[in-house]
């Protein structure tokens, strides 16, 4: 008979071209554009300082003015997004940063809001910073990570709340963590985990134990690493993705899983389990090994119809 010639069935593979070198010049020009952008967020914080110091109007009147220069800034920012997008992405991160300072100035300093509504005024801040920084750019995100994850620092309530202060970072890692790894900013992802977590062993360390504020923070370290290994999976599934990418997804997902086995070890140990809870505990994990182990050969078995 006739032999028929062997047909390929290997698909190409589609390898994203190498991103273009940014010359020195752009480079010296984003530097001075970044360091304007710093100095405009000074002015407006030092223009509350010094009617501080110098008794300069009321302090609504003080707060109000700054709030007024940072919205003004953050217009400007969007206004020359289009047009100059270095300078919008600094003008913005200044709008950012003089408004955190006003709202954190009229909670702590004047006085005029109380602890709860500047809790909100800076969470909204936050979560302005982060939908900004998906056209402006990492400095905005950037930003917004800082004062999200400082912000329950720097408003200080009688009674803490572990349901109240958790969930408001549950949903600040989440919604960090997908605008980072959809950007591939994959040093802000790695920051938002190590902040994220941080806040479990402060708590643990300042705040008296109790077994219900034990369970809120299991379920945090859980959930936040579940967010985490679903961004990596959703980046490493998409078609197109570089190896530096694919490897810090999954360095990232191996970063979560060991930050939360530790806090997870922590946790179990103020709980005060007997050594036959912490075998039966070792025996699940060693199973979840196992069968990760597994998942290979389940797979090629159910392919081949076995």
């Amino acid at each position: 008979g006739t032999a028929w010639p062997a047909v390929s069935l290997t698909l190409p593979v589609t390898v994203p071209p190498p991103a273009p070198a940014v010359p020195l010049e752009q480079r010296v020009i984003r530097l001075a554009v970044a360091v304007g952008g710093v100095a405009l967020a000074l002015a407006g914080i030092f223009l509350v300082k010094v009617a501080f110091d110098r008794n300069y109007l009321s302090p609504p009147v003080r707060v109000l003015l700054g709030t007024l220069f940072g919205l003004a800034l953050l217009g400007a920012g969007i206004w020359r997004r289009k047009k100059e997008e270095a300078i919008a992405q600094a003008l913005s991160a200044a709008a950012i940063a003089d408004l955190f300072a006003c709202f954190l100035a009229a909670t702590n300093l004047y006085h005029l809001v109380s602890p709860v509504t500047g809790f909100l005024l800076l969470a909204a801040t936050t979560a302005l910073a982060v939908v900004l920084s998906l056209a402006q750019g990492p400095f905005v995100a950037l930003l917004g990570l800082i004062g999200g994850f400082l912000t329950p620092a720097l408003i200080h309530t009688e009674h803490p709340s572990a349901l109240s202060l958790f969930g408001y970072l549950f949903l600040l890692h989440v919604g960090l963590t997908l605008v980072t790894r959809s950007r591939h900013w994959q040093w802000l992802a790695a920051l938002t985990v190590l902040a994220s977590q941080a806040w479990v062993l402060l708590w643990m360390i300042t705040e008296p134990w109790s077994a219900a504020d034990g369970q809120i923070l299991g379920f945090f370290v859980l959930l936040s690493a579940f967010a985490v290994l679903g961004a990596s999976a959703w980046e490493e599934s998409e078609e197109q993705v570089s190896r530096a990418d694919l490897a810090w997804a999954r360095g990232l997902s191996y970063l979560a899983l060991l930050i939360g086995l530790a806090l997870s070890a922590a946790l179990l140990s103020r709980s005060h389990f007997s050594n036959t809870e912490w075998a039966f505990l070792g025996l699940l994990s060693a199973a979840c090994f196992g069968l990760a182990g597994l998942r290979a050969l389940i797979e090629v078995g159910i392919a081949r119809g076995e």
